[in-house]
């Protein structure tokens, strides 16, 4: 089957350049992008991460989820949030329960994160979290449980909070088949920044820390520099506010990513063997999984 999927693979690379290819967007992208060198500003930061792995047996699940707040020397800001069961890992989505491990994990290790910044938030200046509060937003609207809705209105009133995305597929700027990032990364490469706008009270903007690094995306609750509603963004502006951001956010970086963000995923990190060992631990890992006669475990 391998070798029909290759050939359709072949077949639809013209569709893939058709969306890589719009001139259109990635000049967009230059119009809004706003070189700026940050000048790193010394602020007592907290990097917050969840990390989740599961093995699937015969009728239920086994899995671990974990979150922590870390300082740069990797200490923990507050103590770590976890929990280790065993579940069919069913939950509500759209008016009906299905068994959904990813979302189930996901939803938990992004409700440790929002109790971790709501006690790490007083202990440092600058809080930032991995992933976009703007994914939190809408989950919590159509199918993540009550403990994440209660979480997401506190999150947004935070003083002190910054959400940092690697990847995003959010396409409110540019308007193009493809995430905004794609075409900010690919069409600019110095340090900077895209002209901001708001969304359900959060200003969104991305951003790159060092020249020629990755290209992330960044929200802050609250409105800087009066920026207008997505997706009218412009580049007119001195935007000081987004530059006040950029320079704390360039405080101990990692090829143009913060350090503090690289602590946390690697203390939160819960890997196969990680998984595996706490199947052996609860005295499971005997049980079938089901895949046994495929060959596989």
């Amino acid at each position: 089957m391998i070798g029909e999927l290759i050939g359709e693979a072949f077949r639809r690379t013209g569709e893939l350049g058709g969306y890589l290819g719009d001139r259109r967007n990635f000049e967009r992208a230059r119009e809004l992008w706003i070189g700026y060198s940050p000048k790193p500003r010394e602020v007592r930061q907290a990097g917050i991460d969840s990390g989740w792995n599961f093995v699937q047996l015969q009728g239920f699940y086994i899995y671990a989820v974990a979150a922590v707040s870390v300082a740069p020397d990797s200490s923990y800001v507050v103590d770590p949030r976890y929990d280790v069961g065993a579940s069919t890992m069913e939950m509500e989505e759209r008016g009906r329960m299905v068994s959904d491990p990813h979302l189930f994990l996901e939803t938990r290790g992004m409700t440790f994160e929002g109790e971790l910044a709501l006690d790490s938030s007083p202990r440092v200046d600058l809080l930032l979290l991995d992933g976009s509060l703007m994914a939190r937003v809408y989950d919590s609207r159509s199918r993540a449980p009550t403990t994440l809705k209660d979480l997401v209105p506190r999150l947004k009133e935070l003083g002190n909070a910054v959400f940092v995305a690697k990847r995003s597929q959010s396409s409110e700027v540019i308007g193009g088949p493809l995430g905004d990032i794609h075409y900010f990364s690919s069409a600019t490469s110095g340090a900077g920044f895209s002209a901001p706008c708001v969304e359900e009270g959060v200003t969104t903007f991305y951003a790159r820390l060092e020249d020629y690094t990755e290209c992330l995306r960044i929200e802050v609750p609250g409105i800087l520099d009066g920026a207008p509603p997505c997706p009218r963004a412009a580049p007119e502006g001195d935007w000081e506010d987004v530059r006040h951001v950029m320079d704390r956010l360039a405080h101990g970086t990692v090829g143009g990513y913060p350090y503090v963000l690289i602590q946390a995923h690697e203390r939160a990190h819960i890997g196969d063997k990680d998984i595996g060992a706490i199947a052996e631990v609860m005295g499971v890992s005997y049980l079938s999984s089901g895949r046994e006669v495929l060959g596989e475990r």
